[in-house]
């Protein structure tokens, strides 16, 4: 038995069913220590290399890696920590920085929209002539059925204006009237064909057509029958007749007709006006039977000197709207000539605008302001423009 001496080497190993521990001690006695017998036993297993092939080192084959390979190998290696140096730039001088400022001019900022123009889609099929205005399609917003939908009454194909009037004569002779003859011929004819209708009856037997219907037809059927042979004009000229004649005023005709018509449809009623009733003026007879603040806007409304332009200023929108809101809601009474300034003279785009920025300063919407704040006929008419 040999004494334990010093230890020279110490390995250690391990599989899945054991472990293995290689000491290697001294031997007493033994000569100068050589290299550990493990190394000397791999060294004699190793093949012997040829001089030649001494100071040439091994090249390694090179395969193509793929991501997955990359991924792999990057997993097994160990997690390392890369500290980035920054490379700090020398902070400019004073003197750079003033010579910058120097050269480059101070942005403007960009000049915000002024003028805003609204666009209005407009698509009639119908007879145009109904709607006698050459900047009817400025107002389309006004009758958005038309805009909408397709007329039903359109020009009658293969028209004859002389064959009607023989038609309608023939309805209208001897004992009884063929109502359903009148009807086919003035339901499906246009204005246009219907004033040459008109015309072209007088013409042939020197009768008026209207003086016919009105000997042959009575009641509601009569008054549909006579409104089909007049103008546009020449209707609402006898309308607004009825409105104003004799004792009290229909106020709802005077409405209905004055905030919905252009300022060249306005025109065309009052030259109709004097036309059907020689010797009087519209203008005078709708003062003479009507007060207050609803004369007044009426009056405004009759000049036709409304701006039909689309284009505003949204900002002049807006402080109209803050006016408004001040000669209404925000203080005790109402000032109406503000109301009247603006609805009888401003294009419907700009009051479309005013009405926007009314709900913004207000928190409510203006036509709840004039119910609060307007009465009567004035407050039908602010509303319906």
């Amino acid at each position: 038995m040999y004494r334990l001496q010093t230890v020279l080497s110490a390995e250690f190993d391990e599989d899945e069913y054991s472990f293995l521990l290689t000491v290697q001690l001294e031997k007493p006695g033994a000569p100068k220590r050589r290299k550990p017998l493990r190394e000397r036993i791999r060294e004699q297993s190793a093949p012997r290399k040829s001089p030649d092939m001494e100071d040439t080192k091994p090249v390694k084959e090179t395969r193509p890696t793929t991501a997955k390979s990359e991924q792999a190998t990057a997993s097994k290696q160990p997690y390392q920590k890369e500290y980035v140096q920054s490379e700090r730039k020398p902070s400019p001088k004073k003197e750079d920085k003033e010579e910058r400022t120097e050269a480059e001019p101070p942005k403007q900022k960009a000049p915000e929209p002024y003028f805003v123009t609204e666009e209005v889609e407009v698509s009639i099929r119908c007879d145009l002539s109904v709607f006698v205005c050459p900047n009817v399609y400025k107002h389309a917003i006004l009758v958005l059925l038309i805009t909408q939908y397709s007329p039903t009454l359109k020009p009658y194909p293969n028209f004859n204006a002389p064959d009607d009037c023989e038609r309608l004569r023939k309805a209208m002779k001897g004992i009884g009237t063929d109502e359903k003859t009148i009807i086919e011929i003035m339901g499906a004819r246009t204005a246009s064909q219907r004033t040459q209708i008109v015309l072209q009856f007088k013409t042939m037997y020197g009768k008026d057509l209207i003086k016919e219907f009105s000997s042959e037809l009575s009641g509601r059927f009569y008054d549909c029958v006579e409104a089909l042979c007049y103008s546009p004009a020449e209707f609402d000229a006898r309308q607004l007749r009825k409105a104003v004649k004799g004792m009290g005023t229909d106020e709802s005709a005077l409405i209905e007709i004055l905030c919905s018509r252009t300022n060249d449809q306005i025109r065309q009623i009052k030259e109709a006006y004097t036309k059907v009733n020689p010797g009087r003026d519209l203008e005078k007879d709708v003062i003479s039977d009507t007060s207050g603040n609803f004369k007044r806007i009426m009056v405004s409304l009759l000049q036709a000197n409304r701006d039909e332009s689309l284009t505003f200023d949204r900002n002049a929108a807006r402080r109209d709207a803050e006016d408004l809101y001040e000669a209404g809601e925000k203080n005790l009474g109402t000032d109406e000539s503000k109301f009247n300034m603006l609805l009888a003279s401003k294009s419907f785009a700009y009051l479309r605008a005013v009405f926007v920025e009314y709900a913004n300063v207000s928190k409510s919407d203006i036509e709840t302001s004039i119910k609060k704040e307007m009465s009567g006929d004035l407050r039908k008419t602010m509303l319906a423009i």
